[in-house]
């Protein structure tokens, strides 16, 4: 069991337990490197305070440093190593990689696992220094598809999920970007190296709005992702069904979230695949995820009138409004909303609504349990559809009705 380490005895700035700690003119007390690091970056105030320092003379905080070392010495020989063994695997690791391509697959491999246990004792210096080697064994000529596929896995372990504003950062991050879409690219990549490299596309573009711009803006790599979705190989070699076209939705998605993304793809025929592909999609997540991509993509006129091209759209969509999930019901419920309000061919999808029994799935619905914006979407819906009924009365007791005023009304999305 892992030792705690006393809040006082990090560095403010590390995080890491401190070795050397000094004062500053503040009150606050840094290890030494850090701070001096931080001065010497130009910085004229206290990391902690943000107060101005008058001086930046350092003064040994000796009571600390003696507290410490009891403490480190406290420590039993196990704990010693659970504190410590991260940083020593991350060195060992680093100069394995860096030294031979012998057994790299294999290495990579013990790497991953290794640093899901450690995970939560990685410095940010120690992931650094890991994901530039493992970056250097991925754009390496020799390395083989296996390498790829081994270095791919590892780097979506180290990857940060938040943007960062660290220069060197972003530069690896858009390094990492151009090698994924070469990867996806690549006819001679293995389907678990594609999955891989769109799992980082999905990855960048949800962290970094210039990466999703960026990644948004190569043709190439949109070809790639709506070909994943028409992959006929659904299964990977791992057993993982339906894991090909599910990493294309996910990158897909993040991408779609840039409003400008949405039209390239629609020129590219994602709608269309999008719509083939549900039926396919038998766990709830992967219909979910299905959905909630073409709801994107018909938030934008191009991708309304796409739909309207593909004369089983609408019965693909009305199919999922029931037996998946609440999150299925309103996706489904607000693509058929928007496409028999917004469409340029709204007469010709609310037709298609009708054939496609959308009409009694709706009066269902309004006996469900579901978002008040939802209910209004059904609402209106049920307005659009009534005249297709109009020779059954009964159906809808007062068609002039008006719709209930704790309702709120819907605007599209764009």
């Amino acid at each position: 069991m892992a030792t705690t380490i006393p809040p006082l005895f990090r560095c403010p700035i590390s995080l890491e337990l401190m070795r050397d700690p000094v004062t500053l003119c503040t009150g606050i007390t840094y290890e030494r490197k850090s701070i001096e690091k931080w001065i010497a970056d130009g910085n004229s105030t206290c990391p902690a305070t943000m107060q101005s320092m008058p001086s930046t003379d350092l003064v040994p905080n000796l009571t600390l440093r003696s507290l410490i070392h009891s403490f480190r010495s406290s420590l039993t020989k196990d704990g010693r190593q659970e504190e410590e063994g991260c940083e020593i695997l991350g060195a060992v690791t680093i100069r394995r990689l860096c030294s031979s391509s012998i057994g790299l697959a294999q290495e990579l491999r013990s790497v991953r696992k290794s640093l899901i246990k450690q995970q939560q004792k990685m410095s940010p210096q120690l992931r650094e220094d890991l994901m530039a080697a493992v970056m250097a064994v991925l754009e390496s000529p020799s390395s083989s598809s296996e390498i790829v596929e081994e270095a791919l896995g590892t780097i979506l372990f180290l990857m940060p999920t938040t943007s960062s504003k660290n220069a060197d950062d972003h530069d690896t991050l858009t390094r990492l970007a151009r090698s994924s879409t070469a990867i996806l690219l690549s006819r001679s990549s293995s389907t678990e190296a594609r999955i891989n490299a769109a799992s980082i596309v999905e990855k960048l573009a949800s962290a970094d709005c210039d990466l999703k711009l960026q990644l948004g803006s190569s043709q190439p790599l949109l070809v790639a992702l709506v070909g994943m979705l028409a992959s006929e190989s659904s299964t990977t070699g791992k057993g993982r069904r339906n894991s090909m076209p599910r990493a294309g939705l996910e990158a897909m998605r993040s991408l779609l979230e840039l409003r400008r993304n949405r039209a390239r793809l629609v020129a590219l025929g994602a709608v269309h695949r999008v719509i083939e592909l549900l039926p396919e999609l038998g766990s709830r997540s992967c219909t979910e995820l299905g959905l909630s991509v073409l709801e994107l993509l018909c938030r934008s006129a191009e991708g309304r009138d796409s739909f309207a091209g593909h004369e089983l759209g609408m019965f693909a969509v009305a199919k999922k409004m029931f037996r998946v999930s609440t999150l299925a019901t309103e996706l489904a419920v607000s693509i058929i909303w928007s496409l028999c309000k917004f469409s340029s061919s709204e007469g010709l999808m609310r037709k298609r609504a009708v054939d496609a029994n959308t009409f009694e799935r709706l009066l269902l619905l309004l006996h469900v349990d579901c978002s008040a914006a939802t209910k209004q979407q059904v609402y209106e819906l049920l307005k659009f559809l009534r005249q297709a009924y109009s020779e059954e009365p009964c159906i809808i007791a007062a068609p002039d009705q008006a719709l209930p005023a704790a309702v709120v009304p819907i605007y599209p999305r764009f």
